[in-house]
């Protein structure tokens, strides 16, 4: 959910610096389809009224990432995608080392507020947890609103949702050299003419200019 939130906020920081949301629907993205389906899985494994035998959410916590992977694999071009499939691929290197489930670090579910218990979570203290620094070592305070714990593919995954949303939309931070704002004299002078009224402006001669005959 925290990391629903933060893309969320990224995007609607686009018009904050000069971009338009509108271009995100230029984008040609395809097996979109695949994004919802890893996160209703993710969701329904953490939020679902029933409990979902270990083996079996372990499997499918897995299977989430595997979807989302195709997702970046045929989108790998667009803006953005490279940086969220290194995020991605970094939390899924956790959670196949250590059996379907993302290791949070003590200290982290205890800011957070998150108790560990045996119910299946996508992520929770795993003992002599394997690449433990991939997992969620990092935590929003439990008396803060939305307080969970997040890792290094998270916030990677943010950045690139980010770089992905502003350089679609053409925002100030990534405009890049080659799609350069016009020249600060051709715009003046498009707004001198634009605020200039009829009456004033220098007349139009319409007379056709022929050549010099010989």
């Amino acid at each position: 959910m925290i990391l629903v939130v933060c893309a969320l906020f990224v995007v609607a920081t686009v018009p904050m610096t000069g971009g338009n949301l509108r271009h995100m629907a230029d984008m040609q993205l395809t097996h979109l389809w695949t994004v919802w389906a890893a996160i209703g899985v993710q969701t329904m494994l953490v939020s679902a009224p029933w409990n979902t035998p270990h083996d079996i959410a372990q499997a499918l916590h897995l299977l989430s990432y595997i979807i989302a992977g195709t997702f970046a694999w045929t989108n790998r071009r667009a803006y953005g995608v490279p940086l969220i499939a290194v995020g991605g691929a970094l939390n899924a290197t956790a959670i196949f080392a250590n059996n379907g489930v993302m290791p949070a670090s003590r200290s982290a579910l205890a800011t957070a507020g998150i108790p560990n218990d045996d119910t299946f979570t996508n992520s929770g203290f795993v003992t002599d947890a394997h690449v433990a620094w991939l997992g969620d070592i990092f935590a929003i305070p439990a008396s803060w609103p939305l307080s969970n714990v997040f890792s290094i593919g998270d916030i990677i995954i943010v950045i690139g949702i980010a770089y992905m949303s502003h350089r679609q939309c053409r925002s100030t931070p990534v405009r890049t050299s080659n799609e350069p704002l016009p020249p600060a004299n051709s715009r003046s002078r498009a707004h001198q003419a634009e605020s200039t009224p009829p009456d004033e402006r220098p007349p139009h001669d319409s007379r056709m200019i022929l050549p010099e005959q010989v």
